[in-house]
């Protein structure tokens, strides 16, 4: 499965190795502390992950993108939880300062659901019945993406699929806008 296949990627990297056991301390009290809607936590938490990492798009960045997207996806229309994505939006320019102009963009969209056409093309597959080989190329496409850029977004999006759940959309919708980057094509 794609866990197994993130897990294959990051033990072929001793960089990613390190970095995986500091983003999965963190990622347990992230998913409570958003089932919770504790907001100002919501922030803390990721304050801290925010610049880890080297890179255009540092890792705990690229993880942040990913956890956006994911939680986007489970919005919905619910008022709790756009109230959570929109006060993130709010004190997005104090904590994205403790990263580099390239990915504060990144994250800068993210926090208003915008993402790469690679991270939407995979949502939109896992939330269709596409068969497994378009899924697969979908996955593919986003692993791909940087030297670790695509492993840390699609950890992230999987761990922000968790807190308010995830249930396939009807066919043909999608809570994610897309936001074409001619950087990660």
């Amino acid at each position: 499965g794609l866990p197994a296949r993130i897990q294959k990627r990051v033990a072929g990297n001793s960089f990613l190795t390190e970095l995986s056991s500091v983003v999965e301390e963190k990622v347990p009290a992230l998913i409570e502390t958003t089932k919770n809607m504790d907001i100002q936590r919501f922030i803390q938490l990721l304050g801290d992950l925010i610049g880890l990492g080297p890179g255009l798009t540092p890792t705990g960045d690229d993880f942040i993108t990913g956890f956006l997207a994911g939680l986007f996806c489970t919005s919905g229309n619910d008022p709790a939880r756009l109230h959570l994505l929109k006060a993130l939006n709010y004190k997005s320019h104090i904590i994205f300062k403790a990263t580099n102009e390239i990915s504060r963009s990144f994250l800068s969209r993210a926090t208003h659901g915008r993402f790469c056409e690679s991270m939407v093309c995979f949502v939109e597959h896992m939330s269709t019945s596409r068969s497994a080989l378009s899924l697969n190329k979908a996955i593919d496409r986003v692993l791909n993406t940087g030297s670790t850029s695509g492993i840390a977004t699609t950890a992230g999006l999987l761990a922000g699929l968790i807190p308010w759940g995830y249930n396939k959309p009807k066919k043909g919708t999608s809570s994610l806008r897309v936001f074409i980057s001619a950087t990660l094509q």
